[in-house]
Order: C-alpha cells, then sequence, then structure tokens
C-alpha cells in the first residue's frame, strides 16, 4: 500500500506539468478554436483565421445577408480593401485563408448556398499555388494559420482539435505565446511561430505624373524576365470546379475570377487560364500575370507575392472598363 502511494504521488508529480500546458491551451484558447467569439479582433498572436472567418459567417448570415464574397488565399487581401466598396448595396464577408485550395473554396460556397444566403456577387482570386494545394496536400502549408474549420476541409472536429493542440506544443510553441502574452516582447527564437506584427498595406498612392509612372514601369520591367508557369488543374479539382460553376450559375452570380501578378512576373499556365475560362465563361477570367498594365513599380509589392491594394484597384478598373464585373454571370 505505501508502495502504491509512493507510485501514485510520482505519476502525479510526473503529470502536473502535461496538466498544465493543458488546462492553460483550455483557459486561454490561444488559436480561438474552441469557444466562438463575439468579437474577432487583429492579433499578433497566431490565430486561425479560417476559423474566425466561418464563424463570423455562421453568427452573422441572419442579421447579415452576406451576399458579396472573396475567396482564394492571402493575395485576396489587398482586393478587400477595395471590391466591397465597387459594389452597391452590398453586404460583404472575405472567406479568404492563408494556403487555401479549390476543395476548401469548394466547401464554402457550398456552405454559404447551404445556408440560404444569395452569392450576388464574387471575387475569386486564382494562383499557382492554390492549384497546385490539392485537397491541402502542401505540406508548407502547414501551421495554425493554415488550418481549415472542419466545415470547410471535411475533417471530423474531434481530430480537428486534436491538430489544433498539437501545434501548441510543436515547438514548444506554448513557451513562445506565454513569453509573448507577458513581457508583450518578440525575440528572435520566436521568428516562425510568433508573427512580429500585423500586415499593414500601403493605401496612399505616391502623386507621380504620368511621364514618372512610364519611367517606373520601365525600370521594373527592365530588370524582370517573364517566368512561363507549367502547372495544371488536378482531375478531382476540375470535377470540384465544375460544381462550383453550378452553383454560381444557380445564384446567378456576378462572378470575377482573376490571376492576379507577383513581383516575379510568373505568367500563368495558357492552358489553365482557358480552362477556367471555359468552366466559367471567358467574361469572368481575367489573366493579369506576367507583363501587364497594373504593376508600376516594384513598390506596388508588399513582398514577391502581396501587393497593395492600389493594384487591386487598378485591376478592378480595367476590368470596370471592359462593364463586365456588375454583369451577372450566365
Amino acid at each position: 500500500m505505501k508502495g502504491f502511494k509512493h507510485i501514485l504521488i510520482r505519476a502525479t508529480l510526473f503529470s502536473c506539468p502535461f496538466l498544465l500546458i493543458i488546462f492553460s491551451y483550455l483557459a486561454t484558447d490561444p488559436f480561438k478554436v474552441i469557444l466562438v467569439y463575439s468579437l474577432y479582433t487583429p492579433t499578433y498572436k497566431n490565430i486561425c483565421t479560417d476559423v474566425m472567418r466561418t464563424n463570423i459567417l455562421l453568427k452573422g448570415y441572419e442579421s447579415e445577408h452576406f451576399n458579396t464574397f472573396t475567396f482564394g488565399n492571402s493575395q485576396i487581401e489587398a482586393f478587400n480593401e477595395v471590391y466591397p466598396e465597387s459594389i452597391a448595396g452590398s453586404s460583404f464577408h472575405d472567406f479568404h485563408n492563408p494556403g487555401e485550395s479549390i476543395w476548401n473554396i469548394y466547401k464554402k460556397v457550398h456552405l454559404i448556398d447551404s445556408l440560404g444566403l444569395k452569392m450576388d456577387h464574387v471575387l475569386l482570386c486564382i494562383n499557382s499555388q492554390l492549384i497546385e494545394n490539392v485537397r491541402n496536400s502542401n505540406p508548407a502549408y502547414h501551421g495554425v494559420k493554415y488550418i481549415h474549420h472542419p466545415l470547410t476541409s471535411g475533417e471530423d472536429a474531434l481530430d480537428f482539435q486534436i491538430d489544433c493542440f498539437k501545434f501548441y506544443l510543436a515547438d514548444f510553441y506554448f513557451i513562445k505565446y506565454w513569453d509573448f502574452n507577458l513581457f508583450n516582447q518578440h525575440r528572435a527564437y520566436m521568428d516562425g511561430s510568433i508573427p512580429k506584427g500585423l500586415a499593414i498595406y500601403e493605401q496612399q498612392d505616391a502623386h507621380a505624373t504620368a511621364d514618372e509612372e512610364i519611367q517606373d514601369r520601365l525600370d521594373f520591367y527592365a530588370h524582370k524576365k517573364e517566368i512561363q508557369l507549367n502547372v495544371q488543374i488536378d482531375s478531382t479539382d476540375r470535377i470540384l470546379l465544375m460544381e462550383i460553376e453550378e452553383y454560381f450559375k444557380k445564384h446567378v452570380t456576378a462572378l470575377t475570377i482573376v490571376f492576379p501578378p507577383n513581383s516575379e512576373i510568373e505568367k500563368m499556365d495558357s492552358e489553365v487560364v482557358q480552362e477556367l475560362r471555359g468552366i466559367f465563361g471567358s467574361s469572368n477570367v481575367y489573366d493579369f500575370t506576367g507583363i501587364n498594365d497594373v504593376i508600376q513599380s516594384e513598390g506596388d509589392f508588399v513582398d514577391k507575392v502581396h501587393f497593395h491594394p492600389r493594384v487591386a484597384k487598378r485591376i478592378l478598373d480595367e476590368i470596370q472598363k471592359k462593364d463586365l464585373l456588375n454583369q451577372a454571370y450566365n
């Protein structure tokens, strides 16, 4: 009996640290995946943004009557600054997520339809990373900010929660999390786990003259060579795209699909562009990859992939010139 008590005490002492970690996870919900919150605010800490956006949709759809949506990965963020303003009387919901896939977009479109909402206006941003991330198979998209709500991934809810807790343990993330929260200071060892700050896009355009803009554009492309991409749409994703098209046809959606530019001047595979135009209609698909008129200088980009809202505005202006942005999809 005495030996059993000794073993029990040792087992309790041994398990205390792990129990404390579990308690800290449940008590703080660091990734905001356990509870549904009335307000989600920007944070320097990692947060599961897909869960956030899905919960905002589920909580607000009856009162907000969302009818305008954006889909895609993080390149869509620049459009979110200007796209809703171009749609009169719209109720906008941003439904993008980093590390998105066609499968996730299909699940989101299906969810919106199942809630009885109308998809009157949709902007879909597609790039090579999204096309190649078949059923979320890209190992580079690993971490809380890439994980999806069970409703948009098809994952079991319990498995989803277990995955999130594993991220809390991985690479001693919980130590970095508490260090940052207690002292509000980013340290070098937190790189890759705790973001240094919020992504803030410059929203003011420099007031350059027409001649200066032309020279900036010439200087930018003088040091760049167009890179031809060789990507293919997976056969299973092709079926999903056709099912997405059926939803848009059902909702008589004013659809805009954009292949956006990047600073590497990568040109989307023409077969992919034509395939999308064959599914969704050539008047709804716009290719701004490679050398184009919407990029004027290196300063248009935040990094190699992301650009400022002013570029998104130029893209939408180019589309509006053809009087197609608000044309009903048929």
